[in-house]
């Protein structure tokens, strides 16, 4: 009976280290997978794509994960004024994008301001001798006012 109770701690304990080192393994995975940042290096020259499906929108609004669960329809798009400038004022400064493209096929519009500022910086852009393009199926007033910033509208 000894002897089975040895073989028991034994079994037990193996599962344990077992059990440890595959859980340190998925929480290493998945650190990995959740601060890996794409490698500047690896960019060739190219264009600079930005799909505005949504709105533009000063602070984005958090997301309810249960009324987005039983609503039954995806939440309507929203981008940060400031995430758009900024891409845009790094797309004017990178040697390696020489284009940028607004997709407006989805825009649904944005204030005044944003819509100013979201100007400029394709201002900024296109006085970097790099074209700015814009995209749509039909503009409204909002992406009228933007497409007026372009180089080149597309429709």
């Amino acid at each position: 009976m000894e002897f089975a109770k040895k073989v028991w701690k034994l079994l037990v304990a193996i599962k344990d280290g077992l059990s440890l080192v595959f859980l340190l393994l998925f929480f290493g995975l998945l650190f990995a997978i959740l601060t890996a940042r794409p490698n500047p290096a690896a960019v060739k020259d190219g264009a600079l794509v930005l799909d505005l499906e949504g709105f533009i929108v000063e602070e984005k609004t958090p997301i309810d994960p249960f009324q987005a669960l039983f609503s039954g329809r995806a939440p309507t798009g929203e981008h940060d004024v400031q995430d758009v400038v900024h891409a845009l004022e790094t797309a004017a400064d990178d040697d390696r994008i020489k284009a940028v493209v607004l997709d407006m096929r989805g825009f649904l519009g944005a204030g005044a301001v944003h819509l100013r500022e979201v100007g400029e910086a394709m201002d900024k852009v296109r006085a970097a001798k790099k074209p700015v393009l814009t995209y749509g199926n039909a503009y409204a007033d909002d992406g009228v006012r933007l497409a007026a910033h372009a180089s080149e509208v597309w429709l």
